[in-house]
């Protein structure tokens, strides 16, 4: 990977669309899986802070959610605002 500001971490989106219906459509159904691989975002190059902050903002946002407070942060990292669905709104 190149450079990592915030976090390397590897994130894989899945989107299954459903309509029901010949004509007209009687239902529609989404589902949205989130992959999330931070395996060696610890140790990827050495840099310590900066590619530990995705799984710090993953922690803090699970923190949050856990202890049902009023703000939860998802907007701290590109991470968890892409999957903040899956943690939970």
């Amino acid at each position: 990977m190149g450079n990592c500001t915030d976090g390397c971490f590897e994130l894989i989106n899945y989107r299954l669309d459903k309509v029901t219906g010949v004509f007209l459509p009687d239902k529609e159904t989404t589902s949205e899986v989130h992959v999330v691989d931070l395996a060696g975002v610890d140790r990827h190059g050495g840099k310590g802070a900066a590619e530990d902050a995705a799984l710090k903002a993953v922690t803090r946002v699970v923190d949050a959610l856990a202890d049902s407070k009023s703000h939860v942060p998802y907007r701290d990292s590109k991470l968890t605002r892409l999957i903040h669905k899956s943690l939970g709104e």
